[in-house]
C-alpha cells in the first residue's frame, strides 16, 4: 500500500513538472504511469525522487531570481576587494537592475529546460520498454 501511495505521489509530481513544459502528452495515463512507476521499482522511483527534490529541473519566476541584499553586497564586496570596481554608484545600479534579474532568471530558466530534457529522457528510458530495447541495441538517434 505504502509503495502505491508513492508512486502515486511521484506521478503527480511528475505530470506537475511536464505541464510545466507543456509536454504532458507523452506520459502515459495517470493509472499506466502509476502502475509503470510500481513495476520499475524502488531503485528508479527513488533516483526520480532525488531528482525532483534538487529543484533543478525547475523554472524560477522573476522574484525568485533576485538575489537576497546580503549576497549583493557581498558579491559587490567581493568584486571591490579585489578592484573590480572602479564606480561603486554604476556598480549598485547594475547589480540591482530588474535588467540584470530577468537575465539570470533567463539563464537559470534555459539550463533547467535542459536539465529537464535530461531527466525527461531518463523517465522515458525507465518506464518505456520498448524505447529502452531501441536505446540499448543503439537505434535510438537522440530524437524524443
Amino acid at each position: 500500500m505504502k509503495t502505491t501511495n508513492e508512486s502515486e505521489n511521484l506521478a503527480d509530481r511528475l505530470r506537475a513538472l511536464y505541464q510545466t513544459y507543456n509536454c504532458e502528452h507523452e506520459l502515459p495515463e495517470h493509472q499506466d504511469l502509476v502502475a509503470k512507476l510500481e513495476s520499475a521499482g524502488s531503485e528508479v522511483r527513488d533516483s526520480f525522487q532525488v531528482e525532483l527534490g534538487k529543484g533543478e529541473v525547475d523554472p524560477i519566476c522573476y522574484e525568485e531570481a533576485k538575489l537576497p541584499l546580503s549576497k549583493k553586497i557581498m558579491l559587490l564586496y567581493a568584486t571591490a576587494m579585489l578592484g573590480g570596481i572602479k564606480s561603486l554608484p554604476l556598480a549598485l545600479k547594475v547589480m540591482f537592475s530588474r535588467e540584470t534579474t530577468t537575465r539570470a532568471m533567463e539563464s537559470y530558466n534555459h539550463l533547467a529546460r535542459a536539465v529537464f530534457q535530461e531527466f525527461k529522457e531518463e523517465v522515458r528510458y525507465e518506464l518505456d520498454e520498448e524505447f529502452r530495447k531501441k536505446v540499448d541495441a543503439g537505434l535510438y538517434d537522440g530524437e524524443l
